[in-house]
């Protein structure tokens, strides 16, 4: 029988902190870039992340 609690234990490590920011969104999608364009024009610092770096669904773009 296993314990009910698993753990992972990750070392200290330092992280630079890049920026501050109000409201992160995740993901460049239809709906990513519609909340970013909508926090932004309520005048929040807003990030958007997209993991491949460029919106995929742009003409042109492929994400491999």
């Amino acid at each position: 029988m296993t314990s009910a609690t698993e753990y992972v234990l990750d070392p200290e490590r330092r992280i630079a902190i890049r920026g501050e920011y109000e409201v992160l969104v995740l993901g460049g999608g239809p709906a990513g870039i519609a909340a970013a364009a909508a926090a932004a024009g309520h005048g929040r610092k807003t990030l958007l992340v997209e993991r491949y770096g460029f919106l995929p669904w742009l003409p042109g773009r492929q994400a491999s």
